[in-house]
């Protein structure tokens, strides 16, 4: 088993170089929106479909910021990579706003609101990533992140 486990991973290095950045941009994206919504629903929940919309802004500017640190090579398809990461935390911002109306109130939550947590993360996303470059033109190169 380890070795069809180390198999798919040279496989997958070969194939999508950035399959990595992209895998813990989504984790970092997720336990950003996951962590932080779960504070405002704790503290406001009927005020959270106002609180998510910053809240997967920032999980999204987090992911696409860790999408760029750990990006193998520069390609133009990081961009889009960046974005999917932004989409993939605008979802499960739209999950959790889902399920709390669902659950707490009984309703289904506005389309509107739903579509922009989706486009703030994936805005946010976009906003990491220029972030990172900026730091790497700053600093005068770019450091494999941890």
């Amino acid at each position: 088993m380890k070795q069809m486990s180390e198999v798919l991973v040279h496989w997958l290095d070969l194939k999508l170089p950035n399959w990595f950045a992209l895998a813990t941009a989504c984790i970092q994206g997720l336990l950003g929106v996951g962590a932080l919504g779960f504070l405002g629903l704790l503290f406001a929940p009927a005020r959270l479909v106002l609180w998510l919309v910053p809240i997967s802004a920032f999980a999204g500017a987090n992911s696409g910021y860790k999408l760029w640190q750990k990006r193998a090579a520069d390609s133009p398809t990081v961009w889009i990579l960046s974005l999917a990461a932004g989409l993939v935390t605008g979802l499960a911002a739209a999950g959790l706003q889902f399920y709390v109306d669902a659950r707490f109130f009984h309703t289904a939550p506005p389309l509107a609101a739903l579509a922009a947590y989706i486009c703030a993360a994936a805005a946010g996303s976009a906003l990491g990533g220029w972030l990172r470059k900026r730091y790497e033109r700053i600093k005068g190169g770019r450091d494999k992140g941890l």
